[in-house]
């Protein structure tokens, strides 16, 4: 049995996003014209090769930061400090988006 490497996928390790699949040792030759390789660095490198996209780690409904709250508040123009709260921050931010 192998187990066989494709990047990107729904797993991480060494901050690289990748799927894998266990098959017999026969069938190594067939899946790796399909794409997959034997270890990870491998198809971490053909992906980057291919400029195959990498989704984030982070997704996009993940919430955000105090970096990016204070970011923002700072390209806003608000004022805060280390007392505010993130959900404070984060809504005088909504407020000052509604306009």
């Amino acid at each position: 049995m192998s187990m066989l490497f494709k990047v990107p996928g729904p797993h991480l390790a060494d901050g690289v996003m990748f799927e894998y699949i266990v098959v017999p040792d026969d069938q190594d030759d067939a899946t790796a014209e399909a794409g997959w390789f034997k270890s990870l660095p491998e198809a971490a490198a053909a992906a980057d090769a291919a400029k195959v996209p990498v989704p984030d780690v982070v997704g996009d409904d993940a919430p955000a930061t105090r970096a990016e709250l204070e970011q923002k508040a700072t390209d806003l123009g608000l004022k805060f400090d280390g007392r505010t709260t993130d959900a404070k921050l984060a809504e005088r931010i909504a407020e000052a988006l509604k306009g």
